[in-house]
């Protein structure tokens, strides 16, 4: 098993961005998925290697006629495409990302808290893609972490 974990981009770029937020990317207004969100953990797994799971978009993903917002892989550090900050997407952009992540394709919500010898508190994606989160210190530090990014802890 690769010790291997996608990096996420400086708080510069992320600031307010859910946890699971790697990399966001603007491609520019004549392409039709403009914006690209590459994510991590938990959606992320070992199992991906190099690769993690993306979501592109454009300004109208909501629309039946014009829009487009899909699911796909990509190398971890993308390259040509510029980066941006996670609030320079517009407020219906972010709420779309998030939207997405908690509804699907394979939604990585549900998560295990276990106590690891080795690496302290973890939360263990439930749903078989296996990958491990960050390692914490203390159980109300895991528990806080998957609050504020919207994983629920299956008891």
């Amino acid at each position: 098993m690769s010790n291997y974990r996608p990096k996420r981009a400086t708080s510069r770029w992320l600031e307010e961005a859910p946890a699971y937020v790697l990399s966001v990317h603007d491609a520019g207004p004549e392409v039709n998925d403009r914006y690209t969100v590459c994510f991590g953990w938990p959606l992320w797994s070992e199992s991906m290697g190099r690769t993690v799971p993306y979501l592109g978009f454009n300004e109208a993903p909501s629309s039946p006629n014009m829009g487009v917002s899909m699911w796909g892989e990509c190398e971890a550090h993308r390259q040509g495409l510029k980066k941006i900050r996670w609030l320079d997407l517009p407020e219906n952009l972010r709420k779309h990302v998030i939207g997405r992540v908690e509804s699907g394709p394979d939604p990585v919500v549900v998560v295990k808290l276990t106590k690891d010898e080795s690496h302290g508190w973890l939360l263990i994606a439930a749903n078989g893609k296996g990958g491990y989160g960050p390692d914490f210190k203390n159980k109300a530090e895991a528990v806080k972490y998957a609050k504020d990014n919207l994983l629920v802890i299956q008891s």
